[in-house]
């Protein structure tokens, strides 16, 4: 019994010192767990050599694995709970139970089943309130390791409960009595399980963050193009589901290579993230931002008409001219924003949902080059679009280096 509990831990410490060679090798809860399977590994050695050392050093190094084990399980589980690093007063909880296993040596066998597994669950109480009170108790996985680590809690305290009513059938070591040894192993069976859970639920997240930085902007926290596009194509299914306006505004900073230029990258940086940030605060729950590079940004408008896109847009470039940013010498950068909104109704027969993505970019590209043709810090809507030969002749007006008003 103690051989294959061993053997567990250690598959376990394994498996999680390879995790941590790849996906997980910045995950501090994870190193936390490794480590306490291999201490409940080594603590179950320890016992399993009860015939080759003393029994007292047996009992004392097997104890003390697992206690040093569980309080290495709770920090990992407050890191990954709470993403910081556990509070100071764990390990001297750890401490004063190992206090506690040193002063029942003397004691007979069931006095010390009854005190040392009540010390055990002491150790684990942590890990259960945090577990009961942590934003990630919802998860089915966490889920499952609560489950697991109470199962395992209920067995222990069973054989502090039955040691101290049935002390005859704990006069002798765990390794001689089948009912305390049946409950000792379905115990640390589950305390087990829940490591393959903890890692499980770890492997998750990571993948979790990969997909979020697959599909977000590293500096501004928006989403990337590509997201965008996700974005914009989900939204044009709905629009063709529920008969529903879609609205995109493409944005685009006026002058931002001035403001780099003049005020340094590091400031044209916070501008981005604070502009960022304000778009966001303007948007309702369904719409999204994405940045599709540098300094041109896309807003996707479910369920958003002509005139509750335009409002959207002017509420935006409104709070964009109060925005405050100082630079180094505590100089304000002045901000404005040019936007091109473009709205469409899809069809229930359109099949190229992807083309019809693409015609929306397109106008709300040529709204947005109207917008900023026309002077900058302003809108222009697609519907207002001018025939394709006036706004080809912009462009290559504003090529030959001269302002056209289209």
């Amino acid at each position: 019994m103690f051989g294959l509990l061993a053997v567990g831990s250690a598959m376990l410490a394994i498996l999680l010192s390879l995790a941590q060679r790849g996906a997980l090798r910045t995950d501090r809860s994870i190193r936390d767990w490794h480590r306490g399977s291999w201490a409940m590994a080594l603590g179950y050695l320890a016992v399993l050599l009860r015939g080759w050392m003393p029994t007292p050093l047996s009992l004392v190094l097997g104890n003390l694995g697992t206690e040093l084990a569980l309080t290495f399980y709770a920090a990992a589980l407050h890191r990954f709970l709470r993403g910081r690093a556990p509070p100071p007063w764990l390990w001297w909880w750890l401490g004063l139970q190992a206090l506690v296993l040193l002063l029942v040596l003397p004691l007979a066998q069931p006095h010390r089943v009854t005190i040392v597994s009540t010390s055990h669950v002491l150790l684990l109480l942590p890990s259960l309130w945090w577990l009961s009170s942590g934003e990630d108790r919802l998860n089915p996985l966490m889920r499952g390791v609560n489950v697991t680590l109470w199962i395992a809690v209920i067995f222990i305290l069973f054989r502090a409960v039955d040691a101290y009513l049935v002390p005859s059938a704990y006069a002798t070591g765990i390794l001689d009595g089948n009912r305390q040894g049946i409950a000792f192993l379905a115990a640390y069976i589950f305390l087990l399980g829940s490591g393959f859970g903890f890692a499980l639920a770890n492997l998750e997240r990571a993948a979790q963050r990969m997909e979020v930085m697959a599909h977000t902007d590293a500096l501004t926290g928006c989403w990337n193009r590509r997201a965008a596009d996700v974005r914009l194509g989900q939204a044009l299914e709905q629009g063709r589901i529920g008969q529903s306006p879609v609205a995109l505004v493409l944005l685009d900073l006026d002058h931002f290579k001035r403001i780099n230029d003049r005020h340094g990258h590091q400031i044209g940086d916070q501008v981005l993230q604070r502009f960022a940030q304000l778009v966001r605060s303007q948007l309702q729950p369904l719409q999204s931002l994405a940045r599709l590079g540098g300094e041109e940004f896309a807003m996707v408008l479910p369920h958003s008409d002509d005139t509750a896109a335009c409002r959207c847009a002017e509420s935006v470039l409104a709070a964009v001219c109060e925005l405050q940013v100082l630079d180094e010498s505590f100089q304000a950068v002045r901000l404005t924003v040019s936007a091109g909104v473009a709205v469409c109704r899809p069809q229930r027969d359109v099949a190229a949902l992807s083309t019809l993505a693409e015609q929306l970019y397109r106008q709300a590209d040529r709204a947005l080059y109207l917008a900023k043709s026309s002077g900058r810090d302003r809108l222009a809507r697609a519907a207002d679009l001018p025939p394709r030969e006036s706004v080809a002749a912009a462009h290559a007006a504003e090529d030959a280096g001269l302002r056209v008003v289209v």
